[in-house]
């Protein structure tokens, strides 16, 4: 797997806060990235630039060290673990989008809404509850993302040619 500089110390700053803040925290898998020299990369439509990534969620059936690549239901989700990463990634100007199975979100949101994150910040970071559908919001469905979500990072500042 490959990606750009900025994407792995994106990955591995979003981990290691993680760690910090849960220091016992299993790992979780990182699958998809990009190929060597860019494009496409089978069977994904994006992963062609070095700035996706899919990884396995956090989910309550971890064991103590790793959580295995799965399909995860709302109810397995590990809510807190899964949004203070993407809090992170967000609130540090670093994910673009976060794609996330629909029937996931919920859970995130409601845990994001019980640590007081305030109503124009869920907007901001959620598609949800708005619907499926709707193009709104960080964290967003896209079908396909039951078992990992996929994150596009932003372009770096100093890649005048990142679109």
């Amino acid at each position: 797997a490959w990606g750009t500089n900025q994407t792995i110390s994106y990955l591995m700053a979003g981990f290691d806060h993680m760690h910090k803040r849960f220091p016992n925290l299993p790992r979780i898998a990182i699958h998809d990235l990009s190929k060597e020299g860019g494009g496409p990369l089978k069977p994904h439509l994006s992963h062609q630039t070095g700035r996706d990534a899919d990884i396995g969620y956090y989910h309550t059936k971890c064991g103590r060290r790793d959580c295995e690549y799965r399909v995860v239901r709302a109810s397995e989700l590990n809510a807190e673990y899964q949004w203070e990463l993407f809090r992170y990634w967000i609130d540090n100007n670093q994910a673009e989008y976060i794609f996330v199975d629909y029937t996931l979100q919920e859970a995130m949101y409601n845990h994001a809404k019980e640590k007081g994150v305030s109503s124009a910040k869920l907007s901001e970071y959620f598609q949800y509850p708005r619907g499926r559908h709707t193009r709104r919001g960080v964290i967003r469905h896209e079908p396909g993302h039951q078992n990992h979500f996929h994150v596009r990072f932003r372009c770096a500042a100093s890649d005048r040619n990142c679109r």
